[in-house]
């Protein structure tokens, strides 16, 4: 384990199973999903780094070794600093009103005049906007917006 800049981060910590090297015979739940990476800032936010978000350098570098293009990239976050990242890369933002203060985060999104693709509930409606997305690839666009009663409409 070792100490971050953040505080203690190690493989105990990351609680993921990489089921890309379980074998092949053992069952998979249908929840499960497989994880080609993960990548990890360990600069303290003060260092300026170019790694940590917004900047680009981590997610480029992802982009890098996994082999995926910024156009077929998505960002999914719940902070204003998740859409600049987006944005930074090239990438679809997805903001998720989940998080501890999604209202503080939208009025900074307005102020760093930032506005996300997609606005989503929570992971659930973000996942399944995406997952409609890729559908309607063939023919229209799919526009999302967040409606006032806490539902996600999805519109092609």
């Amino acid at each position: 384990m070792r100490r971050r800049a953040r505080g203690w981060t190690g493989s105990s910590s990351v609680r993921i199973t990489r089921t890309k090297d379980a074998p092949a015979a053992s069952p998979r739940p249908a929840w499960c999903t497989r994880l080609d990476g993960i990548f990890v800032c360990p600069h303290h936010p003060d260092e300026g780094c170019a790694c940590r978000k917004p900047a680009p350098g981590l997610v480029q570098r992802a982009q890098r070794e996994l082999g995926v293009s910024p156009e077929n990239a998505i960002v999914i976050g719940d902070k204003a600093s998740d859409v600049e990242l987006a944005r930074n890369v090239g990438a679809l933002a997805v903001f998720v009103r989940s998080g501890n203060v999604p209202e503080e985060e939208q009025a900074r999104m307005a102020e760093r005049g930032l506005a996300p693709d997609y606005v989503a509930r929570d992971l659930t409606g973000a996942v399944r906007w995406i997952l409609e997305m890729n559908k309607s690839e063939l023919g229209g666009s799919v526009v999302g917006s967040y409606r006032r009663d806490g539902t996600d409409e999805l519109t092609t």
